[in-house]
């Protein structure tokens, strides 16, 4: 039905397409990794950043602060 030249083609391409299946595997774990990583960093920053805003709404908003303030 096929010859063995067309067959062992074939098995060769599918071969090749296995490994660069895994290649692409391998990039998408790094990028995925990497991706996740900056997002928890970009998150522990907003964190920061919130508590500090925080804080200082409830400086300028206590009740001492501003009525030393009105004086």
């Amino acid at each position: 039905m096929f010859g063995y030249r067309f067959l062992r083609s074939a098995a060769v391409a599918l071969g090749c397409m296995e490994f660069l299946g895994i290649f692409i595997a391998a990039g998408m774990l790094v990028v995925g990794s990497t991706t996740f990583t900056q997002v928890t960093t970009l998150q522990k920053t907003l964190e920061s950043e919130r508590l500090s805003l925080v804080k200082s709404f409830a400086r300028v908003g206590h009740p001492a602060h501003t009525a030393s303030r009105n004086n």
